[in-house]
């Protein structure tokens, strides 16, 4: 293999441990959001799950909580993936296309880890506490790995985009700093 084949290898296997680490946050958020917040992730879940949790709605301070929780959560998502490419490729001179490779390859790892880790093991397998609804554990939408694999395809696609905007307006403020 020559130096450039190298390379390209270690920036892969970086993307990928990064995006190990990226879902590892992920997933306390959405933890996080399953207890605290459920109003805001209920869409994610099956109908059945949805009706038997019966959430109640937020009151003004849930809500202005939501907000910052979100606000900080999305600050640490982005955050994590930029400092991810600066740490990888810092001040080179590289393509659009590699920051968007980066951060896919983070992203897809991100959805993987959703549904095999969370949705499958951890929410079909195990029903566990910190991914469902409290008074859901016996819901049939929750062993309904259908549902969770159609999540999965959407996730390409929204992953997907997400890493082509933020690919973007990383690589503009990187050329920026050139």
């Amino acid at each position: 293999m020559n130096k450039e084949a190298n390379i390209m290898v270690l920036q892969i296997n970086t993307a990928i441990i990064h995006g190990f680490v990226w879902s590892v946050v992920w997933m306390i958020i959405v933890s996080v959001s399953v207890r605290k917040f459920p109003w805001t992730i209920a869409h994610d879940y099956p109908k059945d799950v949805v009706q038997c949790a019966d959430i109640p709605p937020p009151d003004k301070k849930q809500k202005r909580q939501s907000i910052v929780f979100f606000v900080c959560s999305f600050l640490v998502i982005i955050g994590t993936a930029v400092l991810s490419v600066l740490y990888t490729y810092g001040a080179k001179s590289v393509s659009f296309i590699t920051v968007f490779f980066h951060l896919w390859i983070m992203s897809m790892i991100w959805n993987v880890v959703d549904l095999t880790i969370v949705d499958w093991l951890m929410i079909c397998v195990l029903t566990s506490k910190l991914f469902i609804f409290p008074g859901t554990e016996n819901c049939v939408g929750n062993k309904d790995y259908l549902f969770h694999f159609i999540g999965f395809l959407k996730g390409i696609v929204a992953m997907t985009l997400t890493a082509f905007m933020v690919s973007g307006a990383l690589f503009a403020v990187m050329l920026l700093m050139r």
